[in-house]
């Protein structure tokens, strides 16, 4: 007698193992739209939490934030798309039924295996978000603004990373599951219905189950993807009047935009969401502007914009004219501004592509002789890619631009925060006039004429930023300050430029200091150019190879500006004094800019022979005779130690081998239930 027949059917005490495949099936029903995993982040700035809520099928809370916050650290977006898993929850809600009724019926060693898939895959699926969490955890984008070493998130328990605690929990779809596995277990101790009620009670829960899945659950899980996809089904691109549809959308509604190429000059009058299904395709054809927000709260998002008109008509890829928009996630081509903000608040632009045609035909090389670039100097047949006047609010967050005039044109601008975008191969990176309460954190910025032009602006922050190879023979500055008041310069790599941190009316504000800290210029023709109406105080920063360290425009640099921070010098790479008690600070004060720095001025050209020992007999001779020379640089407190930012990224370590406990964990827990339930069936047989 076979294992499965070991135990006499009994039609009158077997409908207590019916049930309790019913019984489980509905809660497996339940499983499947309720969370799978949850996680909270809790920090000072959060004192209500940011929540994550994981079910089969969707993400839910504040992931967009979540994602945001990830984006300081390098951490990969977490998008529900790219997790293949997700699509078999469904699947597997299934089959859980189909081994939930072999557990109970079959009472031989494949119903102990059955068993033995319930109990895992609680673990199973744990064990996937920890492989999830590892990977983003550890592939962490070496050239983020915050600097982190590799770690991996834990899927059960807390996890600390600086000063957010995270705490990550199994949502109720595992506790129902358990649950399930359970009740399986002791239903294999009841008594069993006959055949007949064995096989119809599987059919009806497996039918049952399934039509719930998938016209219950699944709608429930993709609300917003079931009816893209209906919605795009149901229309063709090449009978969708988008210009009509706008028009008549009700305010605050959402309007999705079937795949296709759209020729138009849209005008969006009212609140909306207009998103892209697919690939969607805005062309103005080459004159004016291709999309126009005119009303506060709307949101473009996912679309290829493309052939705006030109610098007469002041085009845009987008316009914005009204509060609240967000431009998220478009890429931009052929258009002479990607986005032109005027006289608007609460504006984000956010993860949008720029490439620009590079044609800047003049005055992208161009200075006064003070040093500053001519406003307004460039035309041609590009203009900038983010052009923001006369508005507050502003964030310009994630994009990636290139070959265009001005990366970021800021003029008459309030409360603007540009952090973690690409900026490349363009005039200037931001560029600034007349502003207020601006941060620049966190971009990588590189082969720009110049970096950061900053002008006529009060209350500027630039940080973690990494500047680089400038490409200008005339300018080609990493950062420009010219009569900026209260700048704090902290914590960035400037690389490669002609001249690292140029300063022209530069000083405190009320309240307010200006300070350079902590910032390593490294390899630079000249690491500081420095006029005389310039008041900095430099402290921790390291000056590292530039052929000229300091470099004095005027005289008087040396009476105004301070070469120490609440006492802390800095390190420079050609210090020639030493540290007898090795407490990190040189024992003899730092001297520089002085009589070659003197030459430099007086002749530009002579940059080039900085290294050679001849230039430093002449300046050594010069010094000699000029007895009242007065170097640029005096500091007291010379650092030994480097304690600025590194000049090239750490590399992310390879991810640990705890792969091998885990699947131990997989399978030996669930095979020891299986064990204790093989004595008996036995004895029952």
């Amino acid at each position: 007698m076979t294992a499965a027949a070991s135990v006499t059917p009994s039609p009158r005490t077997g409908w207590r193992a019916v049930a309790s495949l019913f019984i489980g099936s509905g809660a497996l029903v339940a499983a499947s739209i309720l969370p799978v995993w949850i996680s909270t982040l809790v920090a000072p700035q959060y004192p209500k939490g940011l929540w994550l809520w994981v079910y089969g099928g969707r993400v839910d809370g504040d992931l967009r934030e979540i994602n945001a916050l990830n984006h300081y650290i390098g951490m990969q977006r977490i998008d529900p798309a790219n997790v293949p898993e997700l699509v078999l929850w469904a699947p597997m809600i299934i089959g859980l039924v189909l081994a939930l009724a072999v557990a109970v019926y079959w009472r031989g060693w494949i119903g102990r295996l059955a068993l033995l898939g319930i109990w895992a895959t609680p673990l199973g699926v744990l064990l996937d978000i920890q492989r999830w969490l590892a990977y983003f955890g550890q592939n962490l984008d070496p050239r983020a603004a915050l600097r982190l070493d590799p770690f991996i998130p834990l899927a059960l328990g807390p996890t600390q990373v600086w000063n957010f605690e995270i705490w990550a929990f199994p949502g109720p779809a595992l506790v129902l599951i358990l649950g399930v596995a359970l009740l399986a277990t002791f239903g294999r101790r009841m008594a069993l219905p006959s055949r007949t009620a064995q096989l119809a009670s599987t059919v009806v829960a497996l039918g049952a189950v399934a039509a719930l899945v998938v016209f219950v659950s699944l709608p429930a899980l993709r609300p917003t993807e079931a009816g893209a996809k209906s919605e795009a089904s149901a229309v063709l691109a090449s009978s969708f009047d988008l210009e009509a549809a706008v028009a008549e959308a009700e305010p605050g509604s959402t309007l999705r935009v079937p795949a296709g190429t759209y020729t138009v000059h849209l005008v969006i009058d009212r609140p909306l969401l207009l998103e892209a299904i697919g690939e969607v395709v805005l062309d103005g054809g080459g004159r004016g502007t291709v999309v126009t927000i005119a009303a506060p709260d709307v949101t473009v998002r996912g679309f290829s914009i493309r052939g705006s008109g030109g610098q007469v008509e002041e085009s845009a890829g987008v316009k914005v004219l009204a509060d609240r928009a967000t431009i998220e996630a478009n890429t931009f081509s052929q258009v002479y501004a990607a986005v032109s903000v005027q006289d608007a608040a609460g504006v984000d632009i956010v993860d949008n592509v720029v490439v620009g045609t590079g044609q800047v035909t003049a005055g992208a090389d161009h200075a006064t002789a003070g040093g500053t670039a001519e406003p307004g100097s460039a035309t041609g047949a590009q203009g900038d890619a983010f052009s923001i006047w006369n508005s507050q609010g502003i964030l310009v967050r994630g994009n990636s631009v290139r070959e265009v005039r001005d990366a970021i044109y800021l003029s008459y601008v309030d409360e603007v925060l540009i952090d973690t975008n690409l900026l490349e191969r363009s005039r200037y990176a931001v560029h600034s006039m007349f502003g207020s309460s601006i941060t620049v954190f966190g971009n990588t910025i590189a082969r720009n004429a110049s970096g950061l032009v900053l002008m006529y602006s009060d209350t500027v922050i630039v940080g973690r930023n990494r500047i680089s190879d400038g490409t200008s023979s005339e300018i080609g500055h990493g950062i420009l300050l010219k009569d900026v008041r209260a700048p704090l310069i902290r914590e960035n790599v400037i690389a490669r430029n002609r001249i690292g941190l140029q300063a022209d009316g530069t000083g405190q504000a009320a309240g307010a200091e200006a300070v350079v800290y902590a910032n390593r210029f490294v390899a630079n023709r000249v690491g500081v150019a420095l006029m005389a109406s310039a008041d900095l105080a430099f402290g921790a920063n390291s000056f590292d190879g530039n052929l000229t360290q300091v470099l004095a425009l005027e005289a008087g640099v040396a009476r105004r500006n301070v070469w120490a921070y609440q006492g802390t010098g800095n390190t420079w790479s050609d210090y020639a004094g030493y540290d007898t008690d090795g407490d990190g600070i040189g024992d003899l004060p730092h001297l520089s800019g002085g009589a070659e720095a003197a030459l430099l001025t007086r002749s530009p050209a002579l940059e080039l022979l900085a290294s050679a020992p001849a230039f430093h007999l002449l300046g050594a001779s010069q010094a000699w005779w000029s007895m009242n020379f007065e170097p640029a640089v005096v500091d007291l407190h010379p650092l030994t130690v480097d304690v600025a930012p590194p000049a090239d990224p750490p590399r992310a370590a390879d991810q640990p081998a705890i792969w091998g406990a885990a699947g131990a964990a997989l399978v030996l827990g669930p095979l020891a239930v299986a064990f204790r339930l093989r004595r008996p069936s036995r004895q029952r047989g």
